[in-house]
């Protein structure tokens, strides 16, 4: 988990140098992407905390093997359906990369 944290540091009157408050802003790449149910029997939903205009999803086991591939645009959520699939229970990695970032997230088959 990458954390980004600004402080930002508020002056008030005249000529003043005393700080009177400080406010911090926190990002977390954790809070971009959703995946629910996590566990999940057969399927599991990925929501995007903004619209995505162009991404890769890639969902592989924790070995690597290459399980599922798609490429979607301007989408805020995705539906994940593994039933035809037959996995395995276990833990999946699912791996989203766009022109700016590249996201991993754990989900458990159940």
């Amino acid at each position: 988990m990458v954390r980004l944290v600004f402080i930002a540091v508020f002056l008030v009157g005249l000529g003043s140098s005393i700080p009177t408050g400080a406010a911090a802003f926190s990002t977390s790449e954790d809070n971009f992407i959703t995946l629910y149910p996590n566990p999940f029997k057969s399927s599991f939903t990925m929501t995007f905390s903004l619209p995505i205009n162009s991404a890769q999803i890639i969902v592989t086991d924790i070995l690597g093997k290459k399980i599922l591939q798609k490429h979607i645009t301007n989408v805020s959520t995705v539906y994940f359906d593994f039933e035809k699939h037959k996995l395995e229970k276990g833990v999946y990695i699912v791996n989203v990369k766009t022109p700016d970032l590249f996201l991993s997230k754990r989900v458990v088959k159940s």
